[in-house]
């Protein structure tokens, strides 16, 4: 599941992004604040996680498992881009 650095669902978070706004996203104000809200609770989420993972692969390298520890790196960099994607949506919800 995380051996991979691609995410295959979502090739380009920031492009899917984008595009979700630009074809669904009605133009409603109370909704879009509610939506950025709980955006910000997911990335936090991903904060979270991401250094919980990080603090696993540096647990896992200083022990030699570097395969796992390699695996834990490619979530890291998903955590990342989906991050980046998540932040890019809040954005231009706040600013609606």
């Amino acid at each position: 599941m995380f051996g991979g650095t691609e995410n295959t669902y979502l090739p380009n978070s920031l492009a899917c992004t984008d595009y979700l706004w630009t074809t669904f996203m009605p133009d409603n104000t109370e909704a879009n604040i509610h939506i950025a809200d709980v955006l910000t609770l997911l990335l936090h989420n991903q904060h979270a996680l991401a250094a919980a993972i990080e603090e696993v692969t540096v647990w896992l390298t200083e022990n030699g498992v570097g395969d796992v520890a390699a695996n834990a790196v490619a979530a890291l960099n998903t955590l990342d881009t989906n991050a980046q994607g998540i932040t890019s949506a809040i954005m231009q919800l706040r600013q609606l």
